[in-house]
Formats: structure tokens, C-alpha cells, sequence
């Protein structure tokens, strides 16, 4: 027992003398010259549906991998104007376009676009890239997004097709499909089964091998912009390219299984990297290798590119949760890099004031986060129609007997004068001052700042409580007279009645990611006489929609990030806000969440398709006048500023419009450590304290021998 004190106490006094400079003997020292990079991304509501490039999602981590794996055609640059001169060639190196014959009404349409591509390109599986092999691609994409296989369409159906019925009106002796009308629809040879589109001609007609090296495609839409749907970067992944060697023996028509399948190997692309692994649960992520052979393996590491030879993506949950778990991991250098963007953004402060890591700066974020959708059901006739909120539902997938109104409760929207005031009560500068930390800009509206089409003589709503009670006056004089409010009622008399005696009362659905709106919807609406009560989805409020766990047709209001880009921004403004109908729903191929409907709006919608220049650039304004002043299906509050956080280990250049751990230089680095090497105290301090202690155990033994 003696011998085994005497043990103990030597190992308490040399652990006081060690401890103190554990810290600095445990810390990273200079980085080294074969590096991998820790990089991180966010589990979504369903990891497993990003696999296939035509069904990508981007509520996954599995675009990091894409975006690393996978190339396309041609590339957006960053910063992209919108000018086709400027694209950089990736798997085509040039091209060509024919344009269509114009008139009065129709303009800007491109007939078929001719691609040379290029040569001495393999797949990870070392096929070969050649015309053939582009082809399919597309048209599997094609095939797969109307439902020719067994699954139903997908989202992009809604950009890959269109029903030759809603556009006879403007059909020309040369632009004319009104052959297809009633008919099922058909593209590649193949007849599609789905009843949902019946009477749809495809984006693209054909796709022609002219030779190994050269790919025309032949296009039905009228398609103002196709190298935007053929290159975004927030398109999804359909138009990059996978190997037809792996997949096309099972694939072509199908979906490629999800992460979890162990029969099939994933992203089998062109990129500079090759996919190794994914796990969200057993790894919390996955890794990428280098590509040693990428054909600009070559030419991208004399500029001191292409260097990481492993890429480790660190998943982390959506939320508060996953936020601070992220931002701890950054800071403390047991990750390398993190993305700063709405759906997770890092905390600025602490990665500006640390010496150990810089900030990315890339402006504004195309995303509108939060946008507020305020739901507009109650001026649709068709939504508002018992035959259809009380229509049964197909059985499976639904359980029987589960009707629309069953699934997603029964109409109840925001009345479209309290919209409208609540876009001029919402306080947008408190916001964005408050909440964002002055992170955030103003959002531009529908059209966002920094979209090719937005103007800012087209007014949008600023914060104005004499407006936004002015239109509560005039559309309910009836419950405001029997409120006792009027004009020269005071902000405490507007705010009880919305607390106590509302005029109108809705409900916020909100979830973690945007609890900071919740505050503010509250107060808009006691501002203007009403008032708000919340419902928490701890699962979130997209992932709810999905699965029928929010009540969406009587949803007053929610939140979402809104992706809106900065060019070519149709795509998007027609999958949110143009009229839809319930099979659209059903199948995922519109977010019309708040179920708006107007033949004014849809009649811009078709203008701005049509045309370019300013004839398109007219209809865009009277789309955006209208939206924000008259219909105000949504709130818009900020426009984030995003980029990307790292270590001071690496450099990162970007020139593309995609997240690529190959633009990455490491640098010569050492890691600076603070005074205080234990927070709260510094090193002599503790030093001095460990001395003390050593000492008392010293006098203590000493002590204990003299007493036996």
C-alpha cells in the first residue's frame, strides 16, 4: 500500500508539471506536403436521393461529392453575366448555335446547339467519353424525369417537358406541336405509361452521335437559354455526365440506388476525383481520392491546383445542433474547410477573429433566406373546390382511404389584403441588423439583387405601418370600427387588439433553421390587428411537406430558403409560382406551396420565355410589380453574404461556379496559439499554481512518513 502511494503521488506531481503544456506539445505544428482535406457538408432530410445525377437533391451532402466526381458539358463561370462567350469548356470545347426564325411575339429561340468534344477523355472505369456516351446521358435524364421507368416523374419534368396544349396559342408554321396534343408523350423511341403526361413534347427532340467527337442537340422548346439548364450549378446534377459503361446495363430507365447499396459504385464520372465511400450514420460522411489520370490533371497542378489527394466530406445535421458542432470542429482545426451558406452558416465572428483561418468571400447569396411564403389558396378556384381537396388519394403509395385534405388538411390561406399589409409591416432592417448581424442585404424581391433582370425602379415593400394599417382600414372597415381603430390608432392600440381581439389569426409553421422569423411574423401581424400562433417541426418544415406531416393547404405561413439565381432565373420563377394542379403536387414537379394561381402571372410567365431582350425584360418587370405589390405570396427579407471558411493552411481560388475542393493550394503554415493555452488562465499562472500544489504534496508525504 505504501509503495503503491509513493506510485501515486509521483504520477500527481509530474502530471502538474505536464499539464500546463499538454496543450501546446498535442497541437498541429507546419502542414505537410501530401495533404488530405476534412471538408464539410449537411446530412438533409434524405440522404439516400442524391445518388443518381438526374434525381440530385440538394438537401444532401452527396453534391460534394458530385460537384468533385462529375463534369458536364460547360461550365458557368463565377460570377456569370450571362454571356455564352464566357463559359468555359469542360467536356466540349466548342460550338455552335442555330437559331430559330423570329416574329412579333417570339424571339431568342434556339433551334440546336452542335458540340465538339473533347478528345483523349476517360471515365473513372477508364471508358471512353465520346458522342455516344453524352447522348445517353441526356437522355436518360429525359427518359427518367417523365416517368418512363417505374418510377413517376421527377421535379425536373418541370423544366425537361412541356404540355403542347398550354402553348398552342403561340405556336408558328415553324414552332408547332400541336401534333402531340392528346397524344402519349414519346421521346427516344420510347412510349412513356404515365397518364400525368399525356399530351408533353420533351425539352430536348434528339440527340444525334454525328461522330465520335461531335453531339448535336435538337431542341422542341422554344429555349431562350439552353446552355443555362445545360451548365447551372443549381440546376441539380442531371447534366453532368456518368459512365455508360457502369450504368447503362441497369440504369438507363431506372434510378440508381441509394447510398446504402452495396451492388453498384457511385459518381463513376470524368471529374478530378473519384468517389471511395459514403456512410451518414457509421462515418458521419464519406471520402474522395484524386483522379491521377483526369485528363487536366496535367495542366491544373503546374498552376498548383489539383493537389489534395483525399477528400474527406464531415456530414453534420441541419439546425442549431449541427451548426455549433461544425463551427467547433472548424475552430479547432478538426476540420479544414466549411461552406458558408443560408441553409448553414458558419459563425463569422469567430472565424474573422481567429488567426488561424480566413474567410472566402463570395457577395451576396443567390438564395432569398428566410423567404416567408404566405399561402394565397383562398383565390383559387380550383384548390378551394370540395372535389378536390376531398379527392382520394392513389392507393399505394397513400393509405387507403387518405384523401388531399386528409393528407395536408383543408384550405385556409392568408386573405390577400392581409398579405399585403404584412409585407409593409415586417421590420426588414431590424432583420437584417439583428438576426443576421448585418450578414445579410435586403433581398431584391422575386428578381434577387444581382439578377440580370432585376430593377430597382420596380417597387418593393419597405417596412410602413401607416401603409400596412391603411389596407387593414380599407378591406375590414367593419372589424377595425368595432375595434376602435382608425387612423390615429398608436402602435400599442394596433398591437393589443392583435393580441387580445384579433382581426385575423394564422399559423407560422417553423422549424430551428428559421425561429428567428418567428419573433418578427408575430409583431407584423399584431402590428396590423392580427396575429400568429406557431407550430414547431423538430423533422422540418420541406421534409413535413413531403411526407404529408404538415397540414400545407391550410398553412398560413413558413419558412424556406428560396434559391432564385442570378441568370436565367425562368426555371425557378415557373416552378414556384405558376398555376398548378394536383397530380403536379403529388408527383414533386412544382413548389407552388402556397398555391397560387393567376392567368396574368402565367401570361408573364410565357412572355419571358419567349422572348429575350425588351420585350423579355418588360414582362419581367410587370411579373415582378405584380408579385410583390399586388399578389405578395411572399415575404422578402434578407440575401445572405456566403463564401467559404479554411484554415490558413490552404488557399482557395474560384473560377468556376461550383464548390471544388481541386481549386485548394496548400500553404507553408504554422498554427498560432493564444496566450491563455487553457482558457480563462494563462501559462505562468497555471505554472505557478501546479508549483503550489506539487509543493503541499511534497509537505504531505513528508508529513505522513514523520507521523508513522
Amino acid at each position: 500500500m505504501k509503495k503503491f502511494s509513493n506510485y501515486f503521488y509521483v504520477i500527481i506531481i509530474l502530471s502538474t508539471l505536464m499539464l500546463p503544456i499538454l496543450p501546446v506539445l498535442a497541437s498541429p505544428t507546419t502542414a505537410q506536403p501530401v495533404d488530405v482535406i476534412n471538408y464539410m457538408g449537411y446530412a438533409g432530410s434524405d440522404p439516400s436521393r442524391g445518388w443518381d445525377p438526374a434525381h440530385h437533391t440538394a438537401n444532401s451532402p452527396l453534391r460534394y461529392y458530385g460537384y468533385n466526381c462529375l463534369e458536364q458539358l460547360i461550365s458557368v463561370p463565377y460570377k456569370w453575366d450571362g454571356s455564352w462567350d464566357d463559359m468555359i469548356p469542360v467536356l466540349a470545347t466548342d460550338w455552335s448555335v442555330e437559331w430559330r426564325t423570329e416574329d412579333a411575339d417570339h424571339s431568342g429561340g434556339i433551334k440546336a446547339i452542335t458540340f465538339t468534344l473533347r478528345d483523349n477523355v476517360q471515365f473513372h472505369d477508364g471508358s471512353e467519353w465520346n458522342s455516344t456516351v453524352a447522348a445517353w446521358n441526356l437522355n436518360r435524364t429525359i427518359w427518367q424525369s417523365a416517368g418512363f421507368g417505374t418510377l413517376p416523374p421527377s421535379p425536373s419534368v418541370t423544366n425537361l417537358w412541356f404540355k403542347a396544349s398550354d402553348w398552342a396559342s403561340y405556336f408558328t408554321p415553324e414552332w408547332n406541336f400541336n401534333w402531340a396534343i392528346g397524344k402519349t408523350a414519346t421521346y427516344g423511341g420510347l412510349e412513356c405509361d404515365e397518364t400525368s403526361m399525356v399530351s408533353h413534347v420533351s425539352w430536348i427532340n434528339k440527340t444525334i452521335a454525328v461522330d465520335p467527337l461531335t453531339l448535336r442537340i435538337e431542341f422542341n422548346a422554344w429555349n431562350p437559354k439552353p446552355f443555362s439548364l445545360l451548365s447551372n450549378k443549381d440546376a441539380g446534377l442531371w447534366h453532368t455526365m456518368i459512365s455508360m459503361e457502369t450504368y447503362a446495363t441497369n440504369y438507363t430507365l431506372e434510378r440508381i440506388p441509394k447510398w446504402d447499396s452495396t451492388d453498384v459504385v457511385h459518381y463513376v464520372g470524368t471529374g478530378p476525383y473519384i468517389f471511395v465511400e459514403h456512410d451518414t450514420v457509421a462515418l458521419q460522411g464519406g471520402s474522395v481520392i484524386r483522379n491521377d489520370d483526369w485528363w487536366n490533371a496535367t495542366a491544373m497542378q503546374a498552376r498548383g491546383f489539383h493537389e489534395v489527394t483525399e477528400g474527406r466530406l464531415v456530414s453534420y445535421v441541419r439546425g442549431p445542433e449541427g451548426e455549433l458542432a461544425r463551427d467547433l470542429a472548424l475552430l479547432s482545426g478538426d476540420i479544414d474547410l466549411a461552406f458558408d451558406v443560408p441553409a448553414m452558416p458558419v459563425n463569422f465572428d469567430q472565424v474573422d477573429s481567429s488567426a488561424n483561418h480566413e474567410y472566402y468571400d463570395l457577395g451576396v447569396d443567390f438564395r432569398l433566406g428566410p423567404a416567408i411564403f404566405l399561402n394565397t389558396i383562398n383565390e383559387s378556384g380550383y384548390w378551394t373546390n370540395p372535389g378536390v381537396f376531398n379527392a382520394p388519394l392513389p392507393s399505394p403509395p397513400f393509405p387507403p382511404g387518405t384523401t388531399v385534405s386528409k393528407l395536408w388538411g383543408n384550405p385556409n390561406g392568408i386573405p390577400r389584403a392581409i398579405r399585403q399589409a404584412l409585407t409593409y409591416a415586417f421590420d426588414y432592417v431590424t432583420f437584417i441588423n439583428t438576426e443576421k448581424g448585418g450578414r445579410a442585404v435586403r433581398a431584391g424581391g422575386i428578381l434577387p439583387v444581382n439578377n440580370e433582370n432585376n430593377n430597382p425602379s420596380v417597387n418593393l415593400p419597405d417596412q410602413d405601418l401607416a401603409v400596412a394599417r391603411a389596407k387593414m382600414l380599407a378591406a375590414y372597415p367593419t372589424e377595425t370600427a368595432a375595434r376602435s381603430l382608425n387612423g390615429s390608432s398608436t402602435d400599442a392600440e394596433w398591437i393589443n387588439i392583435g393580441e387580445t381581439n384579433p382581426i385575423w389569426s394564422g399559423v407560422h409553421h417553423t422549424e430551428s433553421r428559421f425561429e428567428e422569423v418567428n419573433g418578427y411574423m408575430i409583431l407584423a401581424a399584431n402590428q396590423i390587428g392580427c396575429n400568429f400562433s406557431l407550430v414547431d417541426h423538430p423533422n422540418g418544415v420541406f421534409p413535413d411537406i413531403n411526407t404529408g406531416k404538415m397540414p400545407l393547404l391550410g398553412s398560413s405561413s413558413f419558412s424556406l430558403n428560396l434559391p432564385l439565381p442570378e441568370v436565367d432565373i425562368y426555371p425557378y420563377l415557373n416552378l414556384f409560382l405558376r398555376t398548378i394542379r394536383l397530380p403536379a403536387l403529388l408527383q414533386g414537379r412544382s413548389r407552388n406551396f402556397v398555391f397560387f394561381e393567376n392567368a396574368t402571372i402565367n401570361g408573364y410567365l410565357d412572355e419571358i420565355y419567349l422572348n429575350n431582350g425588351t420585350k423579355q425584360q418588360e414582362a419581367y418587370d410587370k411579373f415582378a410589380y405584380d408579385i410583390q405589390n399586388y399578389h405578395c405570396p411572399i415575404l422578402y427579407t434578407t440575401q445572405q453574404y456566403h463564401g467559404m471558411a479554411h484554415t490558413k493552411e490552404w488557399e482557395y481560388a474560384m473560377f468556376s461556379s461550383y464548390y471544388d475542393i481541386m481549386y485548394l493550394k496548400q500553404v507553408d503554415w504554422t498554427w498560432i496559439y493564444p496566450e491563455d493555452a487553457i482558457p480563462g488562465y494563462s501559462i505562468p499562472i497555471v505554472t505557478f499554481l501546479s508549483i503550489i500544489s506539487m509543493l503541499a504534496i511534497v509537505y504531505h508525504m513528508k508529513r505522513k512518513n514523520r507521523l508513522r
